[in-house]
């Protein structure tokens, strides 16, 4: 069975090449080592480094981070500070579960680039380690 997150990349995907966004979509999860005993972190990518990277056709950063419906509304710390810097950046960087979503969120910041408009659709809530457990808390400001 395809997990949710996956078939979100694969929807994404096909709207990314449907409005010539050139993406690749990089695996940062942890794996786990039977040599070692535990998981080790994708040493290619920094913490933070969002599922999708690539460029639009007018040669702009895009950075999606990839959800699974209904978990959109939190990411990691790291993955926020990332879009954000993206944001800041005049890039296009956004966390979404859905092609509707995006598609919506994509349209109106092309018409008006506005970097608040994707700094304010950012989750509210982020996620820190704290002694090996998650904790959630408010996002940062901006």
């Amino acid at each position: 069975m395809i997990k949710p997150e996956k078939l979100v990349e694969n929807l994404i995907r096909g709207w990314c090449l449907a409005n010539r966004i050139w993406v690749e979509v990089f695996d940062s999860k942890a794996v786990f080592s039977k040599a070692s005993g535990h998981y080790k972190r994708n040493q290619g990518l920094r913490v933070g480094c969002p599922d999708m990277l690539g460029l639009n056709s007018q040669g702009l950063f895009v950075a999606i981070e990839l959800k699974a419906p209904g978990k959109e509304s939190v990411c990691s710390l790291e993955q926020w500070q990332f879009l954000e810097r993206v944001i800041q950046q005049n890039g296009f960087g956004v966390v979404c579960s859905s092609v509707e979503s995006l598609d919506c969120l994509y349209q109106e910041w092309l018409s008006k680039r506005d970097p608040l408009l994707l700094l304010n659709a950012l989750p509210k809530k982020v996620y820190i380690t704290v002694d090996k457990k998650k904790k959630v808390i408010p996002a940062p400001s901006f």
